[in-house]
């Protein structure tokens, strides 16, 4: 079975809950303590979403 793991930060949901999210159309997983960052500092997380994107 493989792990969930948050396409920012690189937690594994077998230490935090992750939450399932889309971006064009590639299913990501993100941690609850990278969710504001891609709210109110999304530039943050552009470069990881970027990189989720090719996998």
């Amino acid at each position: 079975m493989e792990h969930k793991i948050c396409f920012n930060c690189r937690t594994s949901e077998q230490d935090v809950p992750v939450v399932r999210m889309s971006y064009k159309g590639k299913e990501l997983w993100v941690c609850p303590r990278c969710i504001p960052s891609m709210i109110h500092e999304p530039q943050i997380v552009q470069s990881a979403l970027e990189e989720a994107e090719k996998a």
